[in-house]
């Protein structure tokens, strides 16, 4: 398909990371997940066909760890969205404060708290 020239499978590559990176911008995770798959052949043949230009090597390499640090990043900004999530459905979370006492108490939902309500 794309030969062992590897000048030409680091330009493919490098479309293919753009590719992804617009995919996990736009919320695309399937997309993402697809075109992963296609880069991974690529980069095994690259492997077998090392470029001469290392700078070209080095930029493409560049590039993939930034779009690596992206997807991280995605992944965190998931998962503190889901806990935020989390927290919300179960009433909120309990803070804690200091009674007269200088004691620290629990107070919120699921915390055992003698808060006095007065009418």
């Amino acid at each position: 398909m794309w030969g062992a020239d590897p000048a030409r499978l680091i330009r493919r590559i490098e479309d293919l990371l753009e590719e992804q990176r617009a995919a996990l911008r736009d919320g695309d995770y399937d997309r993402l997940e697809a075109l992963a798959e296609r880069v991974a052949p690529l980069v095994d043949r690259l492997e077998a066909a090392p470029p001469r230009d290392a700078a070209a090597l080095e930029a493409l390499r560049a590039r993939a760890m930034r779009l690596q640090e992206l997807i991280e990043a995605a992944q965190q900004g998931a998962a503190a969205a889901q806990d935020r999530l989390r927290t919300l459905r179960e009433g909120g979370a309990a803070f804690n404060s200091y009674g007269r006492d200088g004691a620290r108490q629990s107070v919120g939902p699921g915390a055992r708290s003698r808060v006095e309500r007065k009418a």
